[in-house]
């Protein structure tokens, strides 16, 4: 029972020195990845402040052509000035979110009142796993609709609302909002891998810092897997190891993927350790008891 209590502490330990993955730049990016068809007509604006912190608004995407239709399945929604709030998938979206980001919509547009009229506004919250408790509070209040898979449309409130759970996206039409997550396919982490070679660098990178932290061992092992593809063309091959190298690299992946190893390696010794004090202990209880038998002691 001590072994176990020590080896849990080991592991809570281990948790706390790994630093928390910062995915809220990795979600703004992927909001660029998603509507890159459409860059020329949208300007991003990522942690706008409303007055004082913390009240800050996670990005806004500002549609600049008022004729542009945008065809990408969460943007349909779109006017001109689209504010959203994001959930990282260690975090969940709550009842009291919900009421603040209405009411940062309602700030955004009393700040913003010369370019952006109650008319020009919708919110979006992203958040991973669905909001329960806030379909149950809204349900009676307001109207709440499914068109596409993921993607839920509250009606009644000042603004257009949704909320966009993408645990539940499809990946063949949101691959980048639906890998902000941890334990991540290896098709999709392939298909990522694939789209280093052809993304603008900049945006890519940003996102993918947090993916491929959060699946280190996956993301390492499909960079090979897909390296092994192209084997066949030498010098394709050598173009997505020399990049991958790069990228490991600036994002300090390599130490990360290092510390991990090392992490696992010392809490393996440290359990090691522990069970053979343990076995050492019951040897001498073992011995002690003999040598009281042998005195004639019960």
């Amino acid at each position: 029972m001590k072994r176990k209590k020590r080896g849990e502490r080991i592991k809570r330990e281990i948790r706390k020195q790994k630093p928390k993955t910062m995915w809220h730049p990795s979600f703004f990016a992927s909001l660029k990845l998603e509507l890159r068809e459409y860059s020329d007509y949208l300007e991003y604006i990522g942690e706008v402040n409303l007055n004082k912190a913390p009240r800050r608004i996670d990005a806004i995407v500002i549609v600049l052509r008022e004729t542009v239709k945008i065809e990408k399945n969460f943007a349909r929604i779109f006017r001109e000035h689209n504010i959203f709030e994001y959930k990282s998938p260690d975090d969940s979206l709550t009842v009291n979110d919900y009421y603040n980001g209405l009411s940062y919509a309602l700030q955004y547009k009393s700040i913003e009142a010369n370019s952006a009229g109650i008319d020009d506004l919708t919110l979006s919250f992203v958040c991973f796993e669905k909001p329960k408790d806030i379909f149950i509070h809204l349900k009676g209040r307001n109207e709440i609709n499914s068109e596409s898979k993921g993607i839920y449309t509250i009606h009644g409130n000042q603004v257009p609302v949704q909320i966009i759970v993408s645990g539940e996206l499809e990946k063949g039409e949101n691959i980048y909002l639906s890998s902000l997550r941890k334990n991540l396919d290896k098709e999709a982490i392939i298909r990522l891998v694939e789209d280093s070679l052809t993304l603008p660098a900049e945006v890519y990178n940003n996102y993918i810092e947090a993916v491929a932290a959060a699946n280190l061992d996956q993301y390492m092992e499909a960079i090979k897997v897909h390296a092994a593809l192209k084997a066949m063309n030498k010098d394709e091959r050598k173009k997505i190891m020399e990049k991958a190298d790069r990228f490991i690299i600036d994002l300090g992946l390599d130490k990360k993927w290092e510390a991990a190893i090392e992490e696992e390696r010392r809490a393996k010794e440290e359990a090691i350790e522990e069970e053979r004090r343990a076995k050492e202990e019951i040897n001498k209880l073992l011995e002690k008891i003999k040598e009281l038998e042998s005195r004639g002691i019960k």
